[in-house]
Parts: structure tokens; C-alpha cells; sequence
């Protein structure tokens, strides 16, 4: 089923185009997709919830699907599209469009990590069903974030970190970062 229209174009011209995605260079390099339709006149992008393991730093986050560089993938908007597939068994990369892609940020806990942001448009309907490596996937509204201190906790460390709550889940760290330059670049429609 087709999705309602979206300024595209709009959010395009803000982003790196995805013929300059640059090659990733090693295991510092990764890649998330930022998902995005139009839901009734409401921008909504896709988030999972990890799922708990001793040897996954984001250990039970809500972040984007998405993961490190592997040697196979040619370019890092490949690593995107990979990742998205293996976390939540659909291929987002074949009912959308990527746009484009924003300045890759780092993880305050992982400095020398480079996490590149791809921004995709959803053309028709998906149905992600969690892997192995997530509990759920959901859709959240970009309108209306409302940030505020939190109690997160990282590797059994609790702490008090900016964060915004969505249907009891807490989103925080470099997700919320995504987020927030997410919203900031968003047209805003009429």
C-alpha cells in the first residue's frame, strides 16, 4: 500500500548525497537507517529495542537498526542496508528510498566509533519482526520530542543523562542525538 506524500526533495538537499557514501575502513566504522514515513500527516521513523546480552554494549538501548562496517559491503550505506535487514528480517532497502545521509557522530562510550546516520523514505509498507539481536521494533512520531533528565543505565551503571520517554522506553545517548538533528531538519509541513 502506498504511503502519504512526504517533502522528500525537501530533506534531501539537507543531507550528503548517497553517491558520495564513503567506504567504510574498519571495525570504527557503522552505519544505522533512520527509517521515515508518513503516517497520517505525522513523520514517524523505526526504532528496536536490543535485546539483553552480556556482550553487546548497548545492552536493552532503543537505538536504529544498524551496525559496524564489514569487509563485503562496498560502501557504508551497504552496511545500513545490511544491518536493517539482519535486526528486523525486512529489506527496508527495497521499499524505500535513501536520501541521503548526515554527519556521522560518535558515541561518548565508544570515541573512536564513527556512526553514519542514512535517512530513508518509506514508499510502501513494511513489517519488521524482530532477530536474535532485538526484542522489538516500533514506530515513533519525530513531532514532539520532549527532552528531559532520566535515569539510563549502561553496563550496570545507572546515571542521569538527557532522554525523551515513548511508550514506556527510554531513548537516550547517540539515538536521542540522531533524533533531536533529525527533527531539526525535517521540513516542517503545512
Amino acid at each position: 500500500m502506498p504511503l502519504a506524500p512526504f517533502p522528500a526533495e525537501s530533506l534531501k538537499r539537507l543531507l550528503s548525497p548517497v553517491s558520495a557514501s564513503p567506504a567504510g575502513r574498519g571495525r570504527n566504522d557503522a552505519a544505522v537507517l533512520v527509517l521515515l514515513r508518513a503516517n497520517t500527516g505525522a513523520c514517524e521513523t523505526l526504532l528496536v529495542r536490543r535485546a539483553m546480552k552480556s556482550d553487546d554494549p548497548w545492552s536493552g538501548q532503543v537505538a536504529f537498526p544498524g551496525g559496524r562496517y564489514r569487509s563485503g559491503d562496498e560502501t557504508l550505506a551497504r552496511t545500513a542496508c545490511r544491518e536493517f535487514a539482519e535486526e528486523t528480517n525486512a529489506d527496508a532497502c527495497s521499499v524505500s528510498d535513501v536520501l541521503g545521509y548526515m554527519e556521522p557522530l560518535t558515541p561518548s562510550s565508544f570515541p573512536s566509533l564513527r556512526v553514519y546516520p542514512f535517512v530513508g523514505l518509506l514508499r510502501e509498507e513494511l513489517r519488521p519482526s524482530p532477530s536474535a539481536e532485538i526484542v522489538e521494533a516500533f514506530w515513533m512520531p519525530l513531532e514532539g520530542l520532549v527532552v528531559k533528565d532520566a535515569e539510563v543505565s549502561m553496563r550496570g551503571t545507572t546515571m542521569t543523562r538527557p532522554a525523551c520517554t515513548f511508550g514506556g522506553r527510554t531513548i537516550w545517548g547517540l539515538t536521542l542525538r540522531i533524533l533531536e538533528e533529525l527533527a531539526r531538519t525535517l521540513p516542517r509541513r503545512p
